[in-house]
């Protein structure tokens, strides 16, 4: 038998079913058998969902922001920043933080059919990493012998300063080491560059470095600093003072190859006494060249020091393939323990003869190879 109860509660939980079906339906402009299409969603003022809707990066940073209505409809977007002097988007919705601070980014759809949505920015620094430097002098002026730091300034300015690395352009003029110190070695100018390598993307910080005559004893002993053309001669074309490319002082000895071969000669009036740099001496030579790839390694030439006032005789010496020359300019430092003897040993107590020449055997020297010579001393 049916239970009558039972069935007309059943029919009566339907129809209230049914009833708040076609409320909601009506109250989101549809009426019952209507399907949502976007133009309902139109319509009905539809609106941008985001993801994230707010995010928080430190300076130099990307994220992206993602845009979708709220219904899944497909729609172009378009991004603002409202400071874009503290974060940057671009047509992809990527944010890059600028400065440090706050800002809203606004997104809406290009047809301007929905509610526009807005993601906040916040931008904060990232004390571990450099974002700028910069020294608080571009030049500076040392004596030969001075030990001195130049002041550095980075933003934040409680960066750490182990993530800095150093070098010098010419060491020869000054070395620096990777806490910033800074030893003046001999005349001329090089430039001190800091460089931050903790991925900050921070310019290098540079500062020109001029090192003039010492005021107390100066390191090593100075053979020739090639300031001046004086004593010098050539078998070929002639010798020059470079004043405009040079490493040290006020020039560099230059020559010009007009087909021939390069010569550089010197004769010392008074002998140098070398004697006390015997044992672990090491001689100093800046050498420039033109092109290296007209300098072969078997080619004919070197670079010797006699004590007899001639080649040949007494004579230390180096073959231009040992020294692994690279266009530009050479910084060689060449032991007196590597070096060859000819006509027997060298006495470097009266050092008084250089001679440098290239010569490449069966060929003449390219017209325009260049050779510089600049400051030549003795260290241990």
């Amino acid at each position: 038998m049916v239970n009558l109860t039972k069935t007309m509660k059943k029919i009566s939980d339907n129809i209230f079913a049914l009833f708040l079906c076609a409320a909601a339906l009506s109250l989101s402009g549809c009426t019952i058998g209507e399907v949502i299409t976007r133009e309902s969603a139109k319509e009905a003022q539809s609106y941008i969902v985001l993801s994230p809707n707010h995010i928080c990066i430190y300076l130099g940073e990307t994220r992206q922001i993602d845009a979708a209505e709220a219904e899944g409809w497909s729609y172009d977007f378009e991004y603002e920043s409202e400071n874009p002097k503290v974060a940057t988007v671009d047509a992809t919705g990527k944010v890059t933080a600028v400065s440090e601070g706050e800002t809203k980014i606004t997104v809406t759809d290009i047809d301007g059919e929905l509610v526009p949505a807005q993601c906040e920015v916040t931008v904060l620094y990232d004390y571990n990493v450099i974002l700028s430097m910069e020294f608080t002098s571009k030049k500076y002026t040392a004596k030969i012998g001075d030990e001195f730091t130049i002041g550095l300034s980075t933003k934040p300015a409680g960066a750490a300063r182990n993530k800095i690395c150093w070098s010098s352009t010419n060491n020869l003029v000054a070395t620096v080491d990777q806490s910033g110190l800074i030893t003046a070695i001999d005349e001329g100018q090089t430039t001190i560059s800091a460089v931050a390598i903790d991925g900050g993307g921070a310019p290098a910080a540079t500062c020109l470095v001029t090192v003039e005559g010492s005021g107390s004893s100066e390191p090593g002993l100075s053979i020739d600093k090639c300031n001046s053309v004086d004593g010098w001669t050539t078998g070929n074309g002639s010798i020059t003072l470079d004043t405009q490319n040079y490493r040290s002082g006020i020039g560099s000895l230059s020559i010009t190859s007009t087909g021939h071969y390069l010569l550089f000669n010197k004769k010392f009036s008074s002998p140098i006494n070398a004697s006390a740099y015997a044992s672990g001496g090491k001689i100093l030579v800046t050498l420039y060249v033109s092109d290296a790839s007209k300098v072969p390694a078997d080619a004919a030439g070197q670079l010797e020091f006699t004590s007899s006032g001639t080649c040949d005789n007494q004579e230390l010496c180096w073959s231009f393939g040992e020294l692994g020359l690279k266009t530009g300019w050479n910084d060689l430092e060449l032991p007196i323990s590597s070096g060859h003897t000819t006509g027997g040993e060298i006495d470097l107590s009266r050092i008084n003869y250089i001679r440098m020449y290239y010569n490449n055997p069966g060929h003449n020297i390219p017209s325009g190879v260049v050779l510089k010579l600049d400051r030549i001393r003795i260290i241990k």
